[in-house]
């Protein structure tokens, strides 16, 4: 049994974050394939009990680390005042100190040290304070406290304004908990100096150098963490509202919304056993599920095995059409008019954009709104196809397993707002498309452009390869060799260009929503 505990702090809105936290707690922040607040506690061995002080998204919070950590020692503490008068870091701490009447390490939820090997254990080392050499100016000291040290000891930590070279990361340890909490309980500006009052007025702190020190709630700084804990192996774009994680053998799929969970795992009783990923568990705000062995589709660059997927999908899901079933356009309205504008909207409103642009690489386009307006949407319902469907069938949710047999994974949760069992066969054919046209490697690498020429006039580009290339001219010649007709393929990729551009991040959504429009004037437009 450990000697020590590890106190996070994870009750706070993360408001310096809000394009990130708007729908999720910022310890729930993705890097890599795991959230944040994973990273913090695969640091520390799992023998030390562990306290979470929680307040702002508290319910999906504990759901998720109670699922990740089952047999941890984790006790939650719920901060009843995390974002109104009298609320402040200090208090939530105050609301755990029962809990903590022992040495402990505390430690924010957005501070990460994954690659320091130092002793950090209190009884062992004593009070200390984690300390980032700033001797370069590499780092802006005005976001952070600074400590005045000497000796290895450190004097005080500083308020924010006041710099020296050495910057307080957050990180500290407290051997001396019972002075630590009278001196947090001695006065309100504890409340919101947080912990650095309390170490304040501790005789004797040890000053421990970390450089290895990732800080994801600063938004001048957390692209660097971005980039330091992104997966090789998978390019799973962030969203703001969802997000997969993977630990441990098995999938965690999240989402700020448990009708969404729900709706899921209610469609998943409508889709072939042997193409879909066996669930484990799940609850309110998740749902986790075995993870598959094998080679993305993204990664692979045989045509073979591109045919293979369409002639598996035909059988499987494509030709199960339905005997009884209403076809009238109230779905497709749903699915592809209403959610469009609504997603449109949505991009604007969150971007701060205007649709605006009237050239796009050179030619002429009218704006989203216009087309969108204008088109003959009851001549397009006409062409569905109806049919069993995946809903998000691109080539990072294709595992091609060592057998030869495919698992998807991500299906859509519906086709309209009640149907779960059929949607139109094309969406599933252009959802493949635009993972071909658009790979999330190369987004991932930063490997696309926008360039302005005047308010009205941009360029666009995305780096592709001819594997890719080649896979568009293959799934192009499948589609008309099976009787599809492309020109409702290439309409649907443009509104899914359009409707994903409000949920990625920015400048990728610019470059989604200018896609998009591009292409409905291509395909869109009745002349």
């Amino acid at each position: 049994m450990a000697d020590y505990k590890l106190f996070i702090s994870s009750a706070g809105t993360g408001s310096r974050l809000k394009a990130h936290t708007t729908y999720r707690n910022k310890g729930l922040l993705t890097l890599g394939l795991k959230p944040a607040v994973a990273h913090i506690i695969e640091k520390f061995n799992p023998e030390i009990p562990i306290v979470v002080a929680v307040g702002y998204k508290k319910d999906s919070l504990i759901e998720i680390l109670s699922e990740l950590y089952p047999s941890r020692d984790i006790k939650f503490v719920i901060v009843d005042n995390f974002d109104g008068p009298g609320s402040g870091l200090g208090y939530s701490m105050l609301q755990c100190k029962d809990q903590l009447q022992c040495p402990f390490i505390f430690v924010p939820n957005d501070t990460l040290i994954p690659d320091e090997d130092i002793n950090l254990n209190p009884n062992q080392v004593g009070n200390w304070v984690g300390l980032k050499n700033n001797v370069y100016g590499d780092i802006d000291p005005s976001h952070y406290r600074c400590a005045e040290t000497y000796d290895n000891e450190v004097i005080g930590i500083l308020p924010k304004g006041l710099s020296t070279d050495n910057i307080y990361i957050g990180l500290c340890g407290i051997k001396d908990f019972k002075t630590f909490w009278a001196v947090m309980k001695s006065s309100e500006d504890a409340i919101i100096d947080g912990e650095s009052f309390g170490l304040n007025g501790l005789q004797n702190k040890r000053a421990i150098f970390i450089d290895g020190w990732y800080d994801t709630g600063n938004l001048n700084r957390i692209n660097t963490a971005f980039e330091k804990f992104s997966s090789k192996q998978h390019n799973i774009l962030p969203k703001k509202d969802e997000a997969i994680w993977i630990s441990d053998s098995k999938c965690i799929k999240y989402h700020k919304d448990p009708e969404f969970i729900s709706d899921r795992l209610e469609r998943l009783k409508f889709l072939p056993v042997e193409n879909m990923p066996k669930i484990i568990k799940a609850g309110k705000f998740y749902f986790s599920y075995e993870y598959v062995e094998g080679e993305l589709l993204s990664k692979s660059t045989d045509l073979e095995n591109l045919s293979n997927l369409l002639d598996t999908m035909k059988k499987n899901f494509w030709d199960i059409a339905p005997s009884e079933f209403d076809a009238s356009n109230i779905l497709q309205e749903q699915f592809y008019r209403n959610k469009t504008t609504d997603r449109v909207e949505l991009y604007l409103n969150r971007f701060d954009q205007t649709d605006s642009i009237q050239k796009i690489n050179g030619k002429n386009v009218l704006k989203v709104s216009d087309i969108l307006e204008r088109f003959n949407w009851n001549e397009f319902y006409k062409g569905v196809a109806w049919g069993w469907f995946h809903g998000d069938l691109h080539g990072e949710n294709i595992i091609i397993e060592p057998s030869g047999t495919f698992k998807l994974l991500d299906w859509r949760q519906n086709f309209g707002s009640t149907n779960y069992e059929y949607g139109d066969v094309y969406y599933d054919l252009a959802k493949l498309m635009h993972g071909f046209m658009v790979r999330h490697s190369m987004v991932s690498q930063n490997r696309f452009s926008i360039s302005y020429l005047n308010t009205t006039t941009v360029n666009i580009d995305i780096e592709n390869s001819l594997a890719f290339f080649q896979a568009q001219q293959f799934l192009t010649e499948w589609i008309d060799r099976n009787g599809y007709n492309l020109t409702r393929v290439m309409q649907i990729v443009a509104l899914i260009f359009l409707n994903i551009a409000a949920l990625h991040h920015y400048p990728y959504s610019k470059f989604l929503f200018f896609l998009g429009q591009q292409q409905l004037n291509e395909y869109f437009r009745d002349e």
